[in-house]
């Protein structure tokens, strides 16, 4: 298929699927970062699980 002048529609659903990818991508960096940044990991927990062998 040729192109004359412009952009097929396959390649600017490419372009948009390209673009959402990557901006979910940083949403979700975002919302880990932020949201969870509180989280801590439990020591003794950790310790117990990693004597327990």
């Amino acid at each position: 298929m040729k192109k004359n002048n412009g952009f097929l529609l396959e390649d600017a659903l490419f372009a948009f699927f390209v673009i959402l990818v990557c901006a979910s991508l940083i949403l979700n960096g975002i919302y880990t970062l932020y949201f969870q940044r509180n989280l801590k990991i439990d020591e003794k927990i950790e310790k117990k699980w990693f004597y327990s062998d």
